[in-house]
């Protein structure tokens, strides 16, 4: 692990340096454009705000509380009169309850996919800022920022460790044969040390650590061969980390229309009974979020249908789930369509009682929409890749 210099020309993998403040970051180079492709959308510029560009009214849920960290673009960095993926993307964190809004990274890079650490005390991301698509984590009450991995490919999708003693990620690198291979790496926080965790030929990605810590949940794209029968499309795995076992829970491609369950998460749940996948297409040919329930005394675990929610920007934009199962967090395209705000729905888990039959596109359930929840931050900037804390 290493620490950037306050001087970003000079980028030392021996002499740690610390940044005090975000605010002290270096001056900003022509930002990366390696992830603008998978956010289009462009706004123009803003009228002149009427409040402190950092303190935005919300309108604040009933009981959900807690702070949110995330990725917006906010700044006209080229000068072009647009505020679009081309000008970076900078972290911050609000406060639900308050309102109040802190920047946590300075203009000029493409920050994105934070993630509080288990103590709440700091946030890893990813940034361009030192050339590449990189790991760092920042010290949310210092400002230190900390280079995690140094590599010519891409890391994305990090998540840490019950415990915060690790993160695991998604590592993207060109082939032999000119296309893109991904798979999933361990890095230990105290030494530095990043081990492999899923291999070649398949490609894996989007992992998520399981609340309990006993699991990583991953997609694997096909094709999958099995013993009498080969799978295809998208994948979701259960890696159990005691025994280094793959446990598949989907089908890969589901009839009629191509149908694809991918992209898992676990709630913030102290046990590991829930799990959310993004089905694509979704309802009415949207991509809908599904929750799911999972039977541990069937082998493999048997996943149940409990609520659907519609109008959810999926990967890579993400959502992430507040209060264990009670609310979903996800950026809203706006009205305009310019813009992504971020919006928080209220679920009622009085859920009826799943039926579960093999096929998981078929099972029934209640589907929501997120057009019924709160907006959080307004409808001027686009948000995207949010993570909450109690």
């Amino acid at each position: 692990m290493t620490r950037i210099s306050d001087d970003p020309p000079e980028i030392t993998l021996t002499a740690p340096a610390k940044i005090a403040t975000p605010s002290k970051l270096a001056e900003p180079t022509a930002p990366s454009l390696t992830e603008t492709p998978t956010l289009p959308l462009v706004s123009p510029l803003p009228d002149a705000p009427t409040v402190p560009p950092f303190h935005m009214p919300t309108a604040t849920p009933e009981i959900l509380t807690g702070e949110l960290v995330f990725s917006s673009w906010r700044e006209d960095v080229n000068k072009d009169g647009h505020i679009d993926g081309y000008d970076g993307a900078q972290l911050y964190i609000l406060n639900i309850v308050s309102g109040e809004l802190k920047q946590l990274t300075d203009a000029g890079y493409y920050d994105s996919s934070p993630v509080w650490s288990p103590d709440g005390e700091s946030v890893a991301f990813i940034s361009d800022r030192g050339g590449n698509d990189d790991l760092y984590v920042i010290d949310i009450g210092s400002g230190e920022l900390t280079r995690l991995t140094d590599s010519s490919e891409r890391e994305s999708s990090p998540t840490w460790s019950p415990d915060g003693t690790r993160i695991v990620f998604q590592r993207t690198w060109t082939a032999k044969h000119g296309e893109w291979e991904s798979g999933l790496f361990v890095l230990t926080m105290s030494d530095g040390i990043i081990e492999q965790l899923t291999n070649q030929p398949n490609n894996d990605s989007a992992p998520a650590w399981s609340p309990q810590g006993q699991y990583i949940a991953f997609t694997r794209e096909g094709p999958v061969i099995e013993e009498d029968r080969t799978l295809y499309g998208s994948m979701v795995y259960l890696k159990k980390l005691d025994t280094g076992e793959e446990i598949r829970i989907t089908e890969g491609i589901y009839e009629p229309g191509n149908t694809r369950l991918t992209e898992p998460r676990w709630p913030s749940c102290p046990e590991d009974d829930y799990l959310s996948l993004e089905q694509v297409p979704g309802e009415h040919n949207h991509t809908t979020i599904f929750l799911f329930k999972l039977d541990w005394e069937s082998s493999p675990p048997r996943l149940s249908k409990l609520v659907g929610i519609n109008e959810v920007l999926g990967a890579p934009d993400s959502y992430v789930w507040a209060d264990c199962i009670n609310w979903l967090i996800s950026p809203k395209l706006s009205p305009s369509g310019y813009s992504a705000s971020l919006a928080a729905l209220r679920l009622d888990t009085r859920f009826p009682r799943a039926q579960y039959i093999d096929d998981l596109t078929k099972q029934n359930s209640p589907i929501l929409s997120l057009d019924n929840g709160w907006s959080l931050t307004g409808d001027v900037y686009s948000e995207s890749w949010p993570d909450w804390k109690p």
